[in-house]
């Protein structure tokens, strides 16, 4: 009885001491799943008195080996290019179906049990399978194998279950450790685009560029690319990881909106086009840029303005292998930033545009409100010389009626003093003063009527002044 209780006594210790070796273990390797799982199956293998151990994740419909303890690499080999589906033809299939503990006594008794080769290889006799529950719902299984058909007791059956649910634990954390990770990288990746979108404001270049690299290296992408669309076609804008021959055949060939590509179906129907292998798809028929862009799996995301396709951003990966859902998201919020940016630049080219025309149209007022300035003096100054050539128009006509009636008296004169008893010397003097005197009245009216003359043309241009004036006043107003 002693040794009984002695046993009993050492194997509950050693598995506690196992227990929190494994959860040392996990509070040190956050950052290092694969030791956790690795250091797990060994001690499950090694306290439960197995002579091998394997841990299956979940990867959408199928569980695929990721930890192996004692197996020989042709067994590893055949479980890694044949994952377990749900079902009852393996221990770990009824454990995913069922979502409990599944203990086979002897898998060559089981009618149920078909998969055979893998038993073969690891010359499995005895099975136990441990669910993975994550909130009730498989995310994996732990699997025990014996080579004898030997059950599996209930404190060993507890033991693993206790260790099922310690990997739980370790994928957890590893799982919310990577999505804090990814969301942090995402954050930083976008805060890094809005920043070059603010310092480029007239310039999308920068801003596809960032945005390309950083969605491929977050989404696991080999490649990415970015059109824009040029009247009825998308040519290149912007590439990331494909060759100079690639986007030299693509600037030659822009793309049309069709089924052909990823970007004109796309174009098509303005959403999102995830196709997981272009090869096996018959309506994708754009061999030259497959072959040249050395992709099997692409995803475009339409560039939207007012729900109109004005581009596309497609990234691509050289293996069949489907983008997740989150990764698709963050493509379609990396599109809406490259929008934003196509935005920013076209408003900020509408505003270049417009402030060159009012800097136009404020030249020209000034130009017009400069002329007018002008035609103001010049109507001043001639209502100026018209008033002062009024003022002299009266006197001028006075000395030329006058000047003009002087000359006549002189004619008169002379007529008068020829009859008068001189001499002939001093008739002749006074003919010649009188003919002095009438060629300077002569004179007299010539520069009168000269005066009189330029008086009226000073009236004339202060008429024309007085109509230019409200002309060039309506003109500056249109401008």
């Amino acid at each position: 009885m002693s040794r009984r209780l002695t046993r009993e006594r050492d194997e509950a210790l050693e598995q506690r001491t196992a227990t929190a070796e494994v959860l040392k273990l996990i509070s040190r390797s956050t950052f290092d799943l694969q030791t956790v799982l690795d250091a797990l199956v060994a001690s499950a293998v090694r306290l439960c008195e197995a002579e091998r151990g394997v841990v299956f994740r979940r990867e959408g419909e199928f569980y695929k080996s990721v930890a192996y303890y004692n197996y020989p690499r042709e067994f590893q080999e055949f479980h890694e290019s044949h994952p377990i589906t749900p079902g009852r033809g393996t221990a770990v299939g009824r454990a995913a179906l069922e979502g409990k503990t599944v203990q086979i006594v002897d898998i060559l008794a089981d009618p149920e049990y078909t998969f055979t080769e893998a038993q073969k290889l690891g010359r499995s006799r005895a099975t136990l399978a441990v669910p993975l529950l994550r909130e009730a719902t498989p995310i994996g299984a732990l699997g025990l194998q014996r080579t004898e058909p030997r059950p599996y007791t209930p404190k060993q059956i507890e033991l693993v279950e206790t260790f099922a649910a310690q990997a739980v634990i370790a994928i957890e954390n590893t799982r919310l450790f990577n999505e804090t990770q990814e969301a942090l990288e995402r954050q930083t990746a976008t805060a890094d685009i809005l920043k070059v979108i603010a310092s480029s404001p007239s310039d999308v270049q920068p801003v596809f560029d960032a945005i390309v690299s950083s969605a491929a290296r977050l989404c696991g992408a080999d490649k990415g690319v970015i059109f824009q669309r040029d009247g009825e076609v998308y040519g290149l804008a912007a590439t990331y990881g494909f060759s100079p021959e690639f986007i030299a055949y693509a600037n030659e060939n822009p793309i049309k909106a069709d089924l052909s590509t990823t970007t004109g179906r796309v174009s098509l129907g303005g959403k999102t086009i995830h196709i997981p292998d272009v090869l096996a798809d018959p309506d994708y028929t754009a061999s030259e840029y497959q072959r040249l862009g050395d992709y099997r799996t692409t995803l475009g995301v339409p560039l939207l303005r007012e729900g109109v396709p004005i581009g596309s951003f497609s990234l691509t990966r050289a293996v069949a292998q489907p983008f997740t859902p989150r990764q698709i998201e963050l493509v379609e919020t990396f599109a809406d930033q490259a929008v934003i940016a196509i935005e920013n630049a076209r408003l900020f080219a509408e505003v270049q545009d417009r402030t060159r025309e009012l800097s136009q149209s404020l030249d020209d007022l000034r130009t017009a409100q400069d002329r007018l300035v002008q035609t103001e003096k010049l109507a001043s100054l001639g209502q100026l010389t018209a008033g002062i050539a009024h003022e002299i128009k009266n006197p001028l006509n006075f000395v030329n009626n006058f000047a003009a009636l002087s000359a006549e008296l002189t004619d008169e004169l002379n007529d008068v003093l020829k009859q008068a008893a001189l001499s002939e010397k001093m008739h002749a003097d006074v003919d010649e003063l009188t003919a002095l005197l009438k060629d300077n009245l002569d004179k007299v009216v010539q520069h009168g009527k000269r005066a009189d003359s330029i008086a009226c043309c000073s009236t004339r241009a202060r008429d024309r002044a007085s109509i230019i004036a409200p002309t060039s006043m309506r003109s500056s107003m249109r401008v």
